[in-house]
């Protein structure tokens, strides 16, 4: 652990506090093993030294880049590679974060996952092909991506609220659960769509024939007025008439509730189709336009667009092992805490604890 305190200025004391001279606690901040990982990623101990770490690679970068811009002209793709394992290891060394094996490594790594482009460099020059799809669509059309991304998030969001009403009608135990989702959200269980669905289909064929009773019923009791005047099967033809309309309304106010339910599901559900298709369409688009700045792009431009996706490649490639380092430190103090969170003393005031609880059941028991 003392090679990382030595690395990470501060972390030991953010971590740790000293009982004595020869034992340490945990720090008040480390409640539980949880507590580490984030504490000692947010150290700015850590932080600084990645920070200084990464500003040494910029800094070598800056004084090697011009030999890769004079690939060209040179084509001498391994000589470079070669120059540059030790170059870098000399420029990184220092910084004490990785060993040589680990900076060499790295850096072959990287030459070998671009060596690729790098032949195509020294071979054609600086080509609009080797800029990837992404990085084109970055510089070229910002707003095309910032699209796909806002609506993509939106159909995640969406098919989330979806999963989860699917989700939540599977179990018969949360049914109240599932009134309270559908009024906040308005995604409704696909069971419960199909029902609401048959119910209005139902209800809209009983006010259909209700219609017809209800006008047959009337049409009969004007037959018996004008033949025999008003007698109390006329008056009972028109009451029950009166009856079946009401019923027929309460029926069509039910037919509301339904659709007024169905419509805030079936709006997010066409929300939904209409961004999927949106996405569709844009990625189609998506191909014309980068095929068309490809065509605009000068040599110039993709040197530029060419060099700093190779500088980025090169930051991410270190920035693993730097990662895999902060993880080597948070495993070796969550191991110690595994062993020594928990103290002797409170071992044996839990185990007395429990022997008195015993102690008193026997006793209750009748054994003392």
């Amino acid at each position: 652990l003392q090679v990382y305190f030595d690395n990470y200025a501060g972390v030991r004391e953010l971590l740790f506090q000293d009982r004595d001279q020869d034992y340490c606690d945990f720090s008040s901040a480390i409640t539980s093993k949880d507590d580490i990982k984030p504490l000692i990623e947010s150290t700015d101990g850590v932080q600084r030294r990645n920070a200084a770490f990464h500003a040494a690679l910029d800094s070598w970068w800056s004084n090697h880049v011009a030999s890769i811009e004079d690939l060209p002209n040179t084509g001498k793709v391994f000589e470079l590679r070669r120059q540059f394992l030790v170059s870098i290891a000399d420029a990184l060394a220092d910084q004490g974060m990785l060993g040589l094996h680990q900076i060499r490594g790295a850096f072959a790594s990287y030459m070998n996952d671009l060596a690729a482009d790098f032949k195509s460099i020294a071979a054609s020059g600086w080509g609009a092909e080797l800029i990837p799809e992404q990085d084109i669509l970055e510089s070229q059309f910002p707003e095309v991506l910032e699209k796909i991304e806002q609506e993509q998030a939106r159909i995640a969001e969406l098919e989330a609220l979806f999963a989860a009403a699917s989700a939540a009608s599977d179990d018969e135990e949360s049914e109240d659960d599932e009134a309270g989702d559908e009024d906040s959200t308005g995604v409704l269980p696909k069971a419960r769509v199909k029902l609401l669905k048959t119910e209005k289909k139902e209800l809209n064929a009983s006010i259909k024939a209700m219609k017809k009773q209800v006008k047959e019923m009337r049409q009969e009791a004007d037959r018996r007025q004008e033949s025999s005047g008003s007698d109390l099967k006329t008056n009972t033809l028109r009451a029950e008439a009166s009856d079946t309309e009401s019923e027929s309304l309460a029926h069509y106010e039910r037919v509301q509730e339904i659709d007024a339910e169905l419509a805030r599901h079936t709006k997010l559900e066409s929300e939904l189709k209409k961004l999927k298709a949106n996405i569709r369409e844009v990625e189609k688009q998506k191909d014309d336009l980068v095929e068309a700045a490809r065509a605009k792009i000068t040599p110039d431009e993709a040197r530029q667009l060419i060099l700093e996706r190779l500088q980025r490649l090169l930051s991410e490639q270190y920035d693993g092992y730097l990662r895999q380092r902060q993880r080597e430190l948070i495993a070796a103090v969550e191991n110690l805490h595994n062993k020594y969170a928990v103290t002797v003393k409170q071992i044996l005031a839990e185990r007395d604890a429990q022997a008195d609880q015993l102690n008193q059941f026997l006793v209750e028991l009748g054994y003392e």
